[in-house]
């Protein structure tokens, strides 16, 4: 089992965090003040496509908006 925690770093300003279903405050976002692993984009695309050939099965509440925002293709059968 492999958890990914990491938290990506806009490259735009955020203007809702959707607190309420996120969890998410401006905070976590904050490079000087976050208490969360904090990638850059890039770092998390290439992880995305390491754990992808690897094989994995991805489990989330519906991370298929993050793999299109990614650009990365997952099939449905990899997707719980």
């Amino acid at each position: 089992v492999l958890l990914a925690a990491d938290y990506v770093l806009p490259s735009e300003a955020v203007m809702d965090y959707v607190t309420r279903f996120s969890g998410l405050v401006a905070e976590d976002l904050d490079t000087a003040r976050s208490r969360h692993a904090l990638v850059q984009p890039r770092t998390a695309y290439l992880q995305l496509r390491s754990y992808l050939a690897a094989g994995c099965v991805f489990v989330g509440h519906g991370p298929q908006k993050d793999f299109e925002t990614a650009h990365i293709f997952v099939p449905h059968e990899r997707v719980w």
